[in-house]
């Protein structure tokens, strides 16, 4: 009984070494039938986004039906205070109006 479990390990051994070169051998074939369209599949990404930078697409402008999404404010009242002057020097500050003290 002690000779057929030794003969079944080693059995076992001899399988277990196939397979893991049978595996190998496999994932080997495979890499090998993957290779040639990968390549081609990744050049072709890499030309078409080359050629992308390189020419850029014309910009067609907004759709006529969606125009009344992008209308202008309408006009402020006539009534309204002007604006303040814009100062290049003091950007974001507001003038200060001095008011004449009776």
């Amino acid at each position: 009984m002690l000779t057929k479990e030794e003969g079944e390990e080693v059995v076992v051994d001899i399988i277990a070494e196939l397979m893991d070169r049978l595996m190998v051998r496999c994932c080997q074939v495979f890499l090998k039938r993957q290779l040639i369209p990968f390549s081609v599949w990744w050049a072709q990404n890499i030309l078409v986004e080359t050629v992308e930078c390189l020419l850029p697409m014309r910009d067609e402008g907004d759709d006529p039906e969606h125009e009344p999404f992008c209308q202008e404010n309408p006009e402020t009242h006539p009534c309204a205070v002007d604006p303040c002057v814009v100062d290049p020097w003091a950007e974001g500050r507001v003038p200060v109006l001095h008011s004449a003290q009776q």
